[in-house]
C-alpha cells in the first residue's frame, strides 16, 4: 500500500488519519479456501444437484429467448426510426426544392417587374404627345 504524509503542519490530522489506516490495513490478513463439494458422498446430494443445475439451465434458455425476443424488438424499433427518418430527410429535401424553385420564380416575376417598372418610368409623355 502507497500512503501520502505531508511535511506541513497544516496537514497534521490527515497525514495521522492515513498512517493508522496504513497500519490497520498493513495488519489485514486474508485466507484462501476452495469452492468445491463433493458429491460423491452420497446419491441424495447427486440428484439435488442434478436438478438445481436442470432449473439453472431451463432459466438460462429463458432468459436466451426472451434477450432474444428484445433483441428483435429493438430491431425493429430501430429500423422503423430508421425509415422514419429516411422519409422525413426526403420530405426536408422536397420542401427545399419546391421552396428554391419558388425562390427562383419570384426573383424571375421580380426581375420582369422592375424591369417593366423601368419602361413605364422612363416613359416621359409630354403634352405634345398626349394630344
Amino acid at each position: 500500500m502507497i500512503n501520502t504524509v505531508s511535511p506541513s503542519l497544516l496537514s497534521i490530522d490527515e497525514t495521522i488519519n492515513n498512517l493508522v489506516y496504513a497500519n490497520r490495513a498493513k495488519n489485514i490478513q486474508t485466507t484462501l479456501k476452495k469452492n468445491t463439494v463433493s458429491i460423491n458422498d452420497n446419491i441424495d446430494s447427486q440428484i439435488k444437484y442434478k436438478v438445481v443445475i436442470s432449473n439453472l439451465q431451463d432459466e438460462l434458455e429463458g432468459l436466451i429467448n426472451q434477450l432474444a425476443v428484445k433483441t428483435n424488438i429493438i430491431r425493429a424499433i430501430k429500423n422503423t426510426w430508421w425509415i422514419h427518418n429516411k422519409w422525413e430527410e426526403r420530405i426536408r429535401k422536397e420542401e427545399n426544392k419546391f421552396f428554391l424553385r419558388r425562390r427562383k420564380q419570384y426573383k424571375k416575376s421580380r426581375r420582369f417587374i422592375n424591369r417593366k417598372a423601368i419602361s413605364i418610368t422612363s416613359f416621359n409623355p409630354t403634352t405634345s404627345d398626349i394630344r
